[in-house]
């Protein structure tokens, strides 16, 4: 059970050198995917530069005006969205600085492309990940039902109408966060880059 792997790589101060660590575990996969969060992209160079890994970033963002009214339902984190533009801002630069190096290791997907085209990035991102043109039959039975079908509403649900879905954050925003928001610097150039 490597769930606890899972929590630990979740956490902001992890030392990469884990990384190593994985790779000398015995895992019968040829690719290992983690899901991380909270880690700053600037934090993956040493592992980008390493040529003894077959190390690559899918660097997935979204408008922040989505994820600030996602995240609002958690009474614990922090909602600022100058806290939370300026992160993802100073990630955003290190992408555009870091794939000038690497740039078969890094590839920037942004969640509206993804819910709009799911076809479409997830076959980029296969491309990318394994230099693959045609996708495996079970990743087109997943985003058959869980991109374009209506499931039981959860916030942790995986089967959602995508093309629905990653706009639903324009009909629950409360006027007092959009406005926050918009007039946040970082948040206004992000929102610009995206080109919203």
């Amino acid at each position: 059970d490597l769930s606890w792997m899972e929590e630990w790589l979740a956490d902001s101060s992890i030392d990469f050198k884990v990384i190593h660590l994985i790779n000398q575990l015995y895992i019968p996969f040829r690719v290992r995917l983690m899901k991380v969060i909270r880690a700053d992209l600037s934090w993956m160079e040493e592992l980008l530069a390493d040529s003894s890994i077959d190390f690559k970033v899918i660097h997935l963002i979204r408008d922040p005006r989505a994820s600030l009214v996602s995240i609002n339902r958690f009474k614990s984190w922090d909602k600022s969205p100058e806290h939370r533009c300026s992160k993802l801002l100073t990630d955003m630069c290190a992408y555009d600085r870091l794939v000038k190096t690497y740039p078969h290791k890094l590839m920037r997907v942004t969640l509206e492309d993804l819910s709009l085209d799911p076809w479409y990035a997830t076959h980029i991102m296969f491309k990318f990940l394994f230099d693959q043109e045609e996708l495996p039959e079970r990743t087109k039975l997943f985003l058959k039902t869980h991109m374009s079908t209506t499931g039981h509403k959860t916030s942790m649900n995986t089967v959602r109408d995508s093309k629905r879905e990653y706009e639903a954050w324009r009909y629950k925003i409360k006027s007092r966060l959009l406005s926050d928001i918009q007039n946040e610097p970082a948040c206004r150039e992000i929102i610009n880059k995206m080109g919203h």
